[in-house]
């Protein structure tokens, strides 16, 4: 988002929400209760959601907002569940911007094309109303536009000799080489590498890193030749050569702050939600004060970007 901040995109979803309980039948004769179910990683902490709900029924007291968290991993099945049910369990719900096709052919959604502003489009990025369009209408409100970003420890970097992070994975692995030797952790780099959508979001990163992409010009799949495979053996090699830490074949998101902010690696594929817990939170890091992030490497050759990355962003949809 350009000058929206997050707090008016919550706003706005929940007043969106008490408009959609009234329409076509006048204004609620009562209070009006919405249910929000949502996911414990997206942008805001817990803490911080809980304030904003707070301060948003404080200020209107014929609403009351009741707000749900559930890992991103059980975040569509307690969608999809919850829709089943009548009335549905859930009046506002946070959706990844790869479900909206599903969720609008299952009638899950509410068409909200209508109160859209031209206002509230144009402090918000096309591209943010383009995950929230099917079929040209509206199902939902951009929540957060979240880019992967390379997470690098800063004092454990220069104690290895370097003043700066790599532009290339090969640059990676030449000081991830280096940090090993001098003892400085065991395993240079963590990922969520997991058999989840972690997995493939890194991967998509490296792949274009690599020169290859998803999809050709036709939209059809495109992955599945040398470029891709490389990607593929490449973090492979990485763990096999003691650069990217094992465990990471298992790892999701929190995972890997969990070991970033314990000091256990000097390298760090994440989302932005890492950034403040891991070097703002003393209660939550190990080593704050010391994160940076940096664009991620990409393959010295490969590709004429000086970084690829992948779009994770979330949007709130009302039923």
């Amino acid at each position: 988002m350009r000058t929206n901040s997050r707090f008016m995109m919550i706003v706005l979803a929940f007043v969106l929400a008490v408009s959609l309980v009234s329409c076509g039948g006048g204004q609620p004769a009562g209070p009006v209760t919405i249910k929000v179910l949502t996911m414990e990683q997206a942008g805001p902490t817990v803490d911080e959601m809980n304030a904003i709900v707070g301060e948003f029924n404080k200020s209107n007291p014929n609403i009351k907002v009741e707000i749900e968290y559930v890992s991103y991993d059980a975040l569509h099945d307690k969608i999809t569940t919850a829709m089943a049910s009548s009335p549905p369990a859930y009046d506002v719900f946070l959706m990844d911007d790869v479900w909206y096709a599903e969720m609008a052919k299952a009638g899950y959604v509410a068409d909200v094309t209508s109160k859209i502003t031209q206002d509230m489009r144009d402090k918000v990025f096309p591209s943010s109303w383009d995950i929230t369009s099917v079929g040209g209408k509206v199902y939902g409100m951009p929540w957060l536009l979240d880019t992967k970003y390379f997470f690098y420890n800063e004092k454990l970097l220069k104690e290895a000799g370097f003043n700066a992070p790599p532009k290339t994975w090969e640059e990676l692995v030449e000081q991830a080489k280096v940090i090993k030797e001098k003892g400085i952790v065991e395993y240079p780099l963590v990922a969520s590498w997991g058999q989840y959508e972690a997995a493939v979001a890194d991967w998509v990163a490296i792949l274009y890193g690599m020169g290859g992409q998803m999809v050709d010009a036709q939209g059809q799949p495109a992955f599945n030749n040398p470029a891709g495979v490389a990607s593929v053996e490449w973090m492979v090699k990485s763990i096999d050569d003691g650069i990217t830490n094992p465990a990471s074949v298992s790892y999701v998101e929190e995972d890997v702050r969990n070991v970033f902010s314990q000091g256990k690696a000097v390298f760090a594929l994440n989302w932005n939600y890492m950034y403040d817990l891991a070097n703002n939170n003393a209660e939550e890091s190990q080593i704050t004060g010391q994160v940076k992030v940096a664009p991620i490497p990409v393959f010295a050759g490969k590709t004429s970007d000086p970084t690829t990355s992948i779009n994770g962003s979330m949007e709130s949809s009302k039923r």
